[in-house]
């Protein structure tokens, strides 16, 4: 299990720089599926399906726990990934959503335990990872050209796991 603490995930959102990829770099109309942040998808998995477009998810609000395959489809015009950050208390996935709108440094509020692959437009990744019931976050860590971070953007969502 991956445990990355929430200050670094801070610094690599604040510093954190994609620029567009050429249009000669992109497949046109092709799905890659690139492992990262977890394991290969295992038969039997559930899958899970997000969207990424600039700047939000569509996700299930609630999923049940266990073994799921995340797949990601980014239909947006930069490249994105969806870091699930499991939350550490109930109160944070507020602190957190309170200091995004009031644009106050976001608090600690969890650690990283997967992500799929980088999506640039127009390509599917993917990741499969145990999720143990809880709150969750999906952040995107990219920034835009202009320098601001995708979750300051809104492209954040929170995801409730429960128990299968």
């Amino acid at each position: 299990m991956l445990r990355t603490p929430w200050l670094l995930v801070l610094g690599l959102l604040a510093g954190c720089r994609e620029s567009k990829p050429a249009a000669d770099t992109v497949p046109a109309a092709a799905d890659v599926m690139r492992p990262a942040g977890g394991r290969t998808p295992e038969s039997g998995a559930r899958v899970v399906a997000l969207t990424a477009r600039d700047y939000a998810f569509d996700a299930p609000a609630r999923l049940a726990a266990g073994v799921v395959t995340i797949r990601l489809r980014n239909e947006g015009l930069e490249p994105h990934q969806a870091w699930l950050v499991r939350l550490e208390s109930d109160a944070a996935i507020e602190e957190f959503f309170d200091a995004l709108r009031s644009g106050r440094a976001l608090p600690p509020a969890g650690r990283v335990v997967g992500w799929p692959a980088r999506a640039d437009p127009g390509i599917t990744s993917h990741t499969t990872v145990t999720l143990e019931p809880g709150s969750y976050l999906l952040v995107c860590p990219f920034s835009s050209e202009d320098g601001t971070s995708h979750v300051r953007k809104g492209m954040v969502r929170h995801l409730e796991v429960v128990p299968p």
